[in-house]
């Protein structure tokens, strides 16, 4: 918990992956994908939002490697539309 903590106090860290590139609409990087040995237990899961179909923002999910991700994926991607439809309509 203390090595979490602490991920969140340097969180340019965990911005670092939140931020990396990706094509899919969502992105989930396990354990060590993240590339913080600190991280090794723990996976992330990221999505994009659009405004007008330009890119605007990530919204993202930290969790236990064992996490549910055939929930947390289809969430995310639904969150993910919801929010862009909100914006475009703003």
């Amino acid at each position: 918990m203390r090595l979490l903590i602490k991920m969140f106090e340097e969180k340019g860290n965990l911005l670092d992956v939140i931020n990396r590139d990706f094509k899919d609409k969502v992105k989930v990087y396990i354990g060590h994908e993240m590339g913080r040995p600190e991280m090794k237990n723990y996976s992330l899961v990221v999505s994009s939002y659009r405004v007008k179909n330009k890119p605007s923002g990530r919204l993202a999910v930290l969790g236990p490697v064992r996490m549910e991700y055939r929930h947390i994926i289809p969430t995310m991607e639904y969150i993910s539309d919801v929010l862009s439809e909100v914006l475009d309509s703003i």
